[in-house]
């Protein structure tokens, strides 16, 4: 942890470095000091694309991504299972779990994420969304949230 910017990680070291920087960054408070510490580890053309919601290109739209998350799930934790690095490529296998509308979720997702260097130049994830829908649509507060994530807001 650093003292300079309050509750944040390490700096990403590159690839062989990022599970150690990813679980970190996870364990941090949602959403302000967690998007720091992802924000400050992003190419200026990063890209994100995952199931649901719309392809995210540079920061903002990359960030926002995990905002619509936070919104969805404001205690959203996701704890690996599995780190896998080959050059610059790197796969996390973790749970997410969460509150929604006061009720817990959990479901799994496969991140794969490309570095240039010590920045994230793309990430996909892939996960079975009906997992997670599945636990939320009988939770008429939670369905905003899931329209603004699904519209990218």
């Amino acid at each position: 942890m650093s003292a300079t910017l309050g509750p944040t990680v390490a700096p990403l070291l590159g690839a062989r470095d990022f599970g150690r920087w990813f679980g970190e960054a996870w364990m941090l408070p949602k959403p302000e000091p967690f998007l720091a510490a992802v924000g400050a580890c992003l190419t200026d053309d990063v890209v994100s694309v995952q199931p649901v919601v719309p392809t995210a290109h540079g920061p903002r739209e990359f960030l926002e991504v995990f905002r619509g998350l936070f919104r969805l799930l404001p205690d959203a934790t996701a704890v690996d299972e599995v780190v896998a690095v080959e050059g610059d490529r790197v796969v996390v296998l973790a749970v997410v779990t969460g509150t929604a509308a006061g009720r817990p979720v959990s479901f799994r997702v496969s991140d794969h994420f490309t570095l240039v260097g010590d920045r994230i130049c793309r990430r996909e994830t892939f996960t079975d969304p009906l997992t997670l829908l599945g636990q939320v649509v009988t939770r008429p507060a939670a369905w905003p949230a899931v329209v603004r994530m699904r519209l990218g807001r």
